[in-house]
Protein backbone atom coordinates (compact mmCIF):
# COMPACT_ATOMS: atom_id res chain seq x y z
CA UNK A 1 0.00 0.00 0.00
CA UNK A 2 1.55 3.28 -1.07
CA UNK A 3 1.73 6.20 1.38
CA UNK A 4 2.68 8.76 -1.28
CA UNK A 5 -0.43 10.95 -1.85
CA UNK A 6 0.54 11.60 -5.46
CA UNK A 7 0.90 7.91 -6.24
CA UNK A 8 -2.33 7.17 -4.40
CA UNK A 9 -4.30 9.76 -6.41
CA UNK A 10 -2.76 8.47 -9.65
CA UNK A 11 -3.84 4.94 -8.77
CA UNK A 12 -7.37 6.11 -7.94
CA UNK A 13 -7.61 7.98 -11.24
CA UNK A 14 -6.39 4.91 -13.12
CA UNK A 15 -8.99 2.71 -11.42
CA UNK A 16 -11.78 5.18 -12.20
CA UNK A 17 -10.64 5.51 -15.81
CA UNK A 18 -10.64 1.73 -16.25
CA UNK A 19 -14.12 1.39 -14.76
CA UNK A 20 -15.41 4.27 -16.88
CA UNK A 21 -14.13 2.47 -19.98
CA UNK A 22 -15.96 -0.70 -18.95
CA UNK A 23 -19.15 1.28 -18.39
CA UNK A 24 -18.90 2.89 -21.82
CA UNK A 25 -18.56 -0.54 -23.40
CA UNK A 26 -21.63 -1.73 -21.51
CA UNK A 27 -23.66 1.33 -22.53
CA UNK A 28 -22.78 0.66 -26.18
CA UNK A 29 -23.75 -2.99 -25.80
CA UNK A 30 -26.95 -2.04 -23.93
CA UNK A 31 -27.99 0.31 -26.73
CA UNK A 32 -27.12 -2.28 -29.37
CA UNK A 33 -29.18 -4.97 -27.62
CA UNK A 34 -32.21 -2.70 -27.28
CA UNK A 35 -32.07 -1.47 -30.87
CA UNK A 36 -31.39 -4.94 -32.30
CA UNK A 37 -34.15 -6.69 -30.36
CA UNK A 38 -36.72 -3.92 -30.85
CA UNK A 39 -35.92 -3.89 -34.54
CA UNK A 40 -36.59 -7.61 -34.83
CA UNK A 41 -39.84 -7.31 -32.87
CA UNK A 42 -40.88 -4.40 -35.07
CA UNK A 43 -40.18 -6.48 -38.19
CA UNK A 44 -42.59 -9.13 -36.97
CA UNK A 45 -45.24 -6.54 -36.10
CA UNK A 46 -45.01 -4.67 -39.41
CA UNK A 47 -44.94 -7.92 -41.34
CA UNK A 48 -48.21 -9.05 -39.77
CA UNK A 49 -49.76 -5.62 -40.34
CA UNK A 50 -48.80 -5.74 -44.01
CA UNK A 51 -50.40 -9.16 -44.37
CA UNK A 52 -53.61 -7.84 -42.79
CA UNK A 53 -53.46 -4.70 -44.95
CA UNK A 54 -53.49 -6.75 -48.14
CA UNK A 55 -56.75 -8.39 -47.08
CA UNK A 56 -58.58 -5.18 -46.13
CA UNK A 57 -61.03 -3.72 -48.64
CA UNK A 58 -62.72 -1.14 -46.43
CA UNK A 59 -61.17 2.26 -47.38
CA UNK A 60 -61.46 3.81 -43.91
CA UNK A 61 -59.94 0.80 -42.18
CA UNK A 62 -57.21 0.65 -44.82
CA UNK A 63 -56.37 4.32 -44.24
CA UNK A 64 -56.12 3.75 -40.49
CA UNK A 65 -53.82 0.77 -40.98
CA UNK A 66 -51.65 2.77 -43.38
CA UNK A 67 -51.21 5.37 -40.65
CA UNK A 68 -50.18 2.66 -38.19
CA UNK A 69 -47.63 1.34 -40.69
CA UNK A 70 -46.26 4.83 -41.25
CA UNK A 71 -45.80 5.24 -37.50
CA UNK A 72 -44.02 1.90 -37.35
CA UNK A 73 -41.61 3.02 -40.08
CA UNK A 74 -40.85 6.19 -38.10
CA UNK A 75 -40.05 4.02 -35.07
CA UNK A 76 -37.84 1.86 -37.30
CA UNK A 77 -35.87 4.94 -38.36
CA UNK A 78 -35.39 6.00 -34.73
CA UNK A 79 -34.17 2.52 -33.80
CA UNK A 80 -31.67 2.65 -36.66
CA UNK A 81 -30.34 5.94 -35.25
CA UNK A 82 -29.89 4.34 -31.84
CA UNK A 83 -28.09 1.36 -33.37
CA UNK A 84 -25.73 3.64 -35.29
CA UNK A 85 -24.91 5.46 -32.04
CA UNK A 86 -23.72 2.21 -30.40
CA UNK A 87 -20.98 0.96 -32.72
CA UNK A 88 -18.60 -1.84 -31.89
CA UNK A 89 -14.88 -1.11 -31.92
CA UNK A 90 -13.54 -2.58 -35.16
CA UNK A 91 -11.34 -5.63 -34.73
CA UNK A 92 -7.78 -5.29 -35.88
CA UNK A 93 -6.33 -7.94 -38.17
CA UNK A 94 -3.59 -9.33 -35.97
CA UNK A 95 -2.00 -12.46 -34.58
CA UNK A 96 -0.75 -12.46 -31.01
CA UNK A 97 0.85 -14.86 -28.54
CA UNK A 98 -2.04 -16.29 -26.50
CA UNK A 99 -0.14 -16.66 -23.22
CA UNK A 100 1.22 -13.11 -23.38
CA UNK A 101 -2.14 -11.58 -24.34
CA UNK A 102 -4.09 -13.33 -21.59
CA UNK A 103 -1.44 -12.60 -18.94
CA UNK A 104 -1.37 -8.90 -19.83
CA UNK A 105 -5.17 -8.68 -19.79
CA UNK A 106 -5.52 -10.42 -16.41
CA UNK A 107 -2.78 -8.34 -14.75
CA UNK A 108 -4.20 -5.08 -16.16
CA UNK A 109 -7.68 -5.92 -14.88
CA UNK A 110 -6.35 -7.09 -11.50
CA UNK A 111 -4.69 -3.71 -10.94
CA UNK A 112 -8.15 -2.10 -10.79
CA UNK A 113 -9.85 -4.74 -8.62
CA UNK A 114 -10.26 -4.81 -4.83
CA UNK A 115 -10.07 -8.61 -4.71
CA UNK A 116 -7.48 -11.35 -4.92
CA UNK A 117 -6.98 -13.43 -8.05
CA UNK A 118 -5.79 -16.92 -7.16
CA UNK A 119 -3.80 -19.36 -9.31
CA UNK A 120 -3.08 -16.76 -11.99
CA UNK A 121 0.44 -17.90 -12.88
CA UNK A 122 -0.53 -21.57 -12.77
CA UNK A 123 -3.44 -20.91 -15.12
CA UNK A 124 -1.33 -18.87 -17.53
CA UNK A 125 1.32 -21.59 -17.65
CA UNK A 126 -1.35 -24.05 -18.83
CA UNK A 127 -1.46 -22.14 -22.14
CA UNK A 128 0.97 -23.70 -24.65
CA UNK A 129 3.90 -21.39 -25.31
CA UNK A 130 3.37 -21.68 -29.07
CA UNK A 131 -0.38 -20.98 -28.98
CA UNK A 132 -1.34 -18.00 -31.13
CA UNK A 133 -4.53 -15.95 -31.24
CA UNK A 134 -6.10 -14.84 -34.50
CA UNK A 135 -7.96 -12.22 -32.52
CA UNK A 136 -7.50 -8.59 -31.59
CA UNK A 137 -5.67 -8.28 -28.24
CA UNK A 138 -8.05 -5.46 -27.28
CA UNK A 139 -10.98 -7.83 -27.62
CA UNK A 140 -9.30 -10.36 -25.33
CA UNK A 141 -8.59 -7.67 -22.73
CA UNK A 142 -12.13 -6.29 -22.96
CA UNK A 143 -13.78 -9.69 -22.45
CA UNK A 144 -11.59 -10.55 -19.45
CA UNK A 145 -12.06 -7.13 -17.84
CA UNK A 146 -15.84 -7.33 -18.22
CA UNK A 147 -16.05 -10.79 -16.64
CA UNK A 148 -13.83 -9.83 -13.71
CA UNK A 149 -15.87 -6.66 -13.17
CA UNK A 150 -18.95 -8.86 -12.75
CA UNK A 151 -17.23 -10.75 -9.93
CA UNK A 152 -16.23 -7.41 -8.39
CA UNK A 153 -19.86 -6.28 -8.40
CA UNK A 154 -20.71 -9.46 -6.47
CA UNK A 155 -18.29 -8.29 -3.76
CA UNK A 156 -16.16 -11.38 -4.23
CA UNK A 157 -13.07 -11.36 -2.02
CA UNK A 158 -11.21 -13.93 -4.09
CA UNK A 159 -11.60 -15.21 -7.63
CA UNK A 160 -9.92 -18.44 -8.75
CA UNK A 161 -8.46 -18.43 -12.25
CA UNK A 162 -8.20 -21.61 -14.33
CA UNK A 163 -7.17 -22.34 -17.88
CA UNK A 164 -7.25 -25.40 -20.10
CA UNK A 165 -6.47 -26.27 -23.71
CA UNK A 166 -9.43 -28.14 -25.23
CA UNK A 167 -10.88 -29.03 -28.59
CA UNK A 168 -9.19 -31.01 -31.33
CA UNK A 169 -5.85 -30.81 -33.12
CA UNK A 170 -7.59 -29.15 -36.05
CA UNK A 171 -9.59 -26.76 -33.89
CA UNK A 172 -7.87 -26.17 -30.54
CA UNK A 173 -9.34 -23.71 -28.07
CA UNK A 174 -8.28 -22.05 -24.84
CA UNK A 175 -10.86 -22.07 -22.04
CA UNK A 176 -10.27 -19.45 -19.37
CA UNK A 177 -12.53 -19.36 -16.32
CA UNK A 178 -13.02 -17.19 -13.23
CA UNK A 179 -14.83 -18.61 -10.19
CA UNK A 180 -15.95 -16.95 -6.96
CA UNK A 181 -17.79 -18.22 -3.89
CA UNK A 182 -19.57 -15.00 -3.00
CA UNK A 183 -23.01 -16.55 -2.63
CA UNK A 184 -25.59 -18.15 -4.88
CA UNK A 185 -26.16 -16.67 -8.32
CA UNK A 186 -29.89 -15.97 -8.62
CA UNK A 187 -29.88 -14.17 -11.96
CA UNK A 188 -30.19 -15.42 -15.52
CA UNK A 189 -27.26 -17.26 -17.07
CA UNK A 190 -27.73 -15.66 -20.49
CA UNK A 191 -26.84 -12.28 -21.93
CA UNK A 192 -29.73 -9.77 -21.76
CA UNK A 193 -32.34 -9.99 -24.51
CA UNK A 194 -35.74 -8.38 -25.00
CA UNK A 195 -36.95 -11.19 -27.22
CA UNK A 196 -36.68 -14.25 -24.97
CA UNK A 197 -37.49 -12.79 -21.56
CA UNK A 198 -33.90 -12.87 -20.33
CA UNK A 199 -33.35 -9.13 -19.96
CA UNK A 200 -31.37 -9.15 -16.72
CA UNK A 201 -29.01 -6.21 -16.19
CA UNK A 202 -26.87 -8.35 -13.86
CA UNK A 203 -25.59 -10.16 -16.97
CA UNK A 204 -24.80 -7.00 -18.93
CA UNK A 205 -21.07 -7.65 -18.46
CA UNK A 206 -21.54 -11.15 -19.87
CA UNK A 207 -23.17 -9.82 -23.03
CA UNK A 208 -20.55 -7.10 -23.42
CA UNK A 209 -17.75 -9.65 -23.14
CA UNK A 210 -19.41 -11.86 -25.73
CA UNK A 211 -19.85 -8.92 -28.08
CA UNK A 212 -16.12 -8.21 -27.87
CA UNK A 213 -14.99 -11.65 -29.03
CA UNK A 214 -17.82 -13.29 -30.97
CA UNK A 215 -16.68 -12.19 -34.45
CA UNK A 216 -13.36 -13.95 -33.85
CA UNK A 217 -14.96 -17.19 -32.69
CA UNK A 218 -14.89 -16.37 -28.97
CA UNK A 219 -17.56 -17.84 -26.70
CA UNK A 220 -18.52 -16.45 -23.28
CA UNK A 221 -20.57 -18.47 -20.79
CA UNK A 222 -21.83 -18.27 -17.23
CA UNK A 223 -22.51 -21.26 -14.95
CA UNK A 224 -23.58 -21.68 -11.35
CA UNK A 225 -21.42 -23.40 -8.75
CA UNK A 226 -22.57 -24.79 -5.40
CA UNK A 227 -22.09 -21.47 -3.62
CA UNK A 228 -21.10 -18.98 -6.28
CA UNK A 229 -20.73 -18.39 -9.99
CA UNK A 230 -18.22 -19.23 -12.71
CA UNK A 231 -17.73 -17.00 -15.73
CA UNK A 232 -15.71 -18.29 -18.59
CA UNK A 233 -14.48 -17.31 -22.00
CA UNK A 234 -13.30 -19.70 -24.69
CA UNK A 235 -10.97 -18.45 -27.41
CA UNK A 236 -10.00 -20.11 -30.66
CA UNK A 237 -6.24 -20.47 -30.99
CA UNK A 238 -3.69 -21.40 -33.61
CA UNK A 239 -0.81 -23.58 -32.46
CA UNK A 240 2.38 -21.85 -33.41
CA UNK A 241 4.37 -22.64 -36.52
CA UNK A 242 2.38 -25.66 -37.68
CA UNK A 243 -0.82 -23.77 -38.36
CA UNK A 244 0.97 -20.56 -39.29
CA UNK A 245 2.46 -22.42 -42.26
CA UNK A 246 -0.92 -23.63 -43.50
CA UNK A 247 -2.16 -22.45 -46.85
CA UNK A 248 -4.55 -19.51 -47.04
CA UNK A 249 -7.32 -21.87 -48.11
CA UNK A 250 -6.88 -24.04 -45.00
CA UNK A 251 -6.83 -20.95 -42.78
CA UNK A 252 -10.04 -19.76 -44.40
CA UNK A 253 -11.68 -23.11 -43.73
CA UNK A 254 -10.62 -22.96 -40.08
CA UNK A 255 -12.03 -19.46 -39.80
CA UNK A 256 -15.32 -20.61 -41.34
CA UNK A 257 -15.61 -23.38 -38.76
CA UNK A 258 -15.06 -21.11 -35.79
CA UNK A 259 -16.48 -17.65 -36.42
CA UNK A 260 -20.21 -16.93 -36.72
CA UNK A 261 -21.42 -15.54 -40.03
CA UNK A 262 -22.36 -11.88 -40.30
CA UNK A 263 -25.35 -11.53 -42.62
CA UNK A 264 -26.91 -8.38 -44.11
CA UNK A 265 -30.51 -8.80 -45.31
CA UNK A 266 -31.77 -6.24 -47.83
CA UNK A 267 -35.44 -6.48 -48.86
CA UNK A 268 -38.26 -3.97 -49.28
CA UNK A 269 -40.75 -6.34 -47.69
CA UNK A 270 -40.56 -6.14 -43.89
CA UNK A 271 -42.34 -9.46 -43.49
CA UNK A 272 -39.72 -11.21 -45.60
CA UNK A 273 -36.93 -9.58 -43.60
CA UNK A 274 -38.55 -10.65 -40.33
CA UNK A 275 -38.76 -14.30 -41.43
CA UNK A 276 -35.16 -14.34 -42.63
CA UNK A 277 -33.88 -12.69 -39.44
CA UNK A 278 -35.64 -15.26 -37.26
CA UNK A 279 -34.33 -18.18 -39.33
CA UNK A 280 -30.71 -17.00 -39.48
CA UNK A 281 -30.46 -15.96 -35.82
CA UNK A 282 -31.83 -19.38 -34.84
CA UNK A 283 -28.66 -20.98 -36.25
CA UNK A 284 -26.35 -18.47 -34.56
CA UNK A 285 -25.76 -15.93 -37.31
CA UNK A 286 -25.21 -12.24 -36.54
CA UNK A 287 -27.87 -10.50 -38.65
CA UNK A 288 -28.28 -6.88 -39.71
CA UNK A 289 -31.03 -5.59 -41.98
CA UNK A 290 -31.72 -2.76 -44.36
CA UNK A 291 -34.55 -1.87 -46.68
Amino acid sequence: MTTDPTQHHSLVRAVHAARDALERQRVHYFGAVISHDLNNALFALVGRLQIVRRKITDPLLAQTLDQVLETAHHIEAQISTLYAACPRDPSAESTSVARKSIAAAIHAAAATLPMTLANVETAINEIPADAMFSIDERAVASAIAQLLSMHRERNAKMVAVACACVGTIDAPRIELSFTDHAGAWTHDLRAPSLLDGSFDLATLSLGTAHRAVRDDGGIVELTRTDDGVRSGVSFAIRRGIVLQQESDAESDRESDRVAPRRVLIADDDVAVRAVLVAALEAVGDDVDTTD
